[in-house]
């Protein structure tokens, strides 16, 4: 990560990938959205992000996802796209 500007890209990536890093991270991820698509509560998608059930609600109110939360929630999108999130929360059900 460049630490003088902390704009989240690695100096070590290919043109191109840091290209699909910074268009990825431009992008934004409707929290809300996403959990309801999901039919998931707040508290069930805290537990997936490793978060309080307050900090998802800033989220979906606007306060930017960052770092490992915000990767957190682009596997989530990815996984809903495919149809395969069962897979990333099998475990969260159980702790339910």
């Amino acid at each position: 990560m460049c630490k003088k500007h902390e704009c989240g890209v690695r100096f070590d990536l290919t043109i191109k990938c840091a290209l699909c890093t910074l268009k990825f991270m431009n992008q934004h991820i409707d929290i809300k959205a996403l959990r309801e698509r999901l039919n998931w509560k707040q508290d069930r998608l805290a537990r997936f992000l490793g978060v309080d059930r307050s900090s998802v609600s800033h989220m979906e109110n606007g306060r930017p996802p960052r770092g490992p939360v915000r990767k957190l929630l682009e596997t989530l999108v990815s996984a809903a796209d495919r149809g395969d999130v069962d897979a990333l929360s099998s475990d969260l059900e159980n702790a339910a």
